[in-house]
């Protein structure tokens, strides 16, 4: 299931894309893009629901995962900038952006680096009859 790291659970198997059967065995997925940066892809952020996650500790993760330019990750930010006060403002499947000490930057992330068909599977039944 989930293994520790970082003093907190993190789960540290599988993808964002298939999100409903990580959220069924208590696990919470999110995309983290990195403040400025439209060269690389978002990366997911993964962590145990049950685990008692404080913020800093969650920071701290994003800071060893996002390896900014500008050092430690301060804080986290939703697409169009507003600030992620906690863990529970998270939404499971959601994106944000981490942002070290320079301002966030308003840029179309999710556009541009998120491929269209990812956002927009559905699956296709062939009737019968």
């Amino acid at each position: 299931m989930c293994e520790k790291s970082w003093d907190c659970e993190c789960c540290v198997h599988g993808s964002c894309r298939n999100s409903g059967s990580w959220h069924a065995l208590g696990c919470f997925c999110c995309s983290v893009f990195r403040n400025g940066d439209l060269l690389s892809p978002p990366f997911q952020l993964l962590f145990s629901q049950s685990a008692p996650l404080q913020w800093d500790t969650l920071l701290a993760v994003l800071t060893a995962k996002a390896d900014l330019r500008s050092g430690a990750v301060n804080r986290l930010c939703r697409l169009d900038g507003t600030q992620v006060l906690g863990k529970e403002e998270l939404v499971h499947g959601g994106y944000y952006v981490a942002v070290g000490p320079e301002e966030y930057k308003k840029l179309p992330y999710f556009e541009l680096l998120v491929p269209q068909d990812s956002t927009r599977r559905t699956p296709w039944y062939v009737g019968c009859g």
